[in-house]
C-alpha cells in the first residue's frame, strides 16, 4: 500500500501518550503532524479520561488553545 501525504494536524491531550505512539507513528510517516500532550508533563494534575469535565478544565482548554494557535498561520 503507498503513502500517502494527509497535511493533518493532530493534538492528543492524555495521561500518558503511550497510547497515542502507534498512530503517531503512522500519521508522521504519512507527513502528518500529531503532538502528543502529556498534562502531566506541563503540570496539569487530577485529570480523568472526561478532562473537560474535571475541576481544571480551563487549564486543559488553554492547553487546547495554545496548539491551536501555534498551528493557525
Amino acid at each position: 500500500m503507498a503513502s500517502t501525504q494527509v497535511g493533518l494536524s493532530v493534538l492528543f491531550v492524555a495521561h500518558s501518550s503511550i497510547l497515542c505512539a502507534a498512530f503517531k507513528k503512522r500519521v508522521d510517516a504519512a507527513k502528518g503532524d500529531v503532538r502528543l500532550l502529556s498534562t502531566a508533563e506541563t503540570g496539569t494534575r487530577g485529570n480523568t479520561h472526561m478532562m473537560m469535565m474535571d475541576k481544571n478544565n480551563l487549564q486543559v482548554a488553554d492547553l487546547i488553545l495554545s496548539w491551536i494557535n501555534q498551528q493557525v498561520r
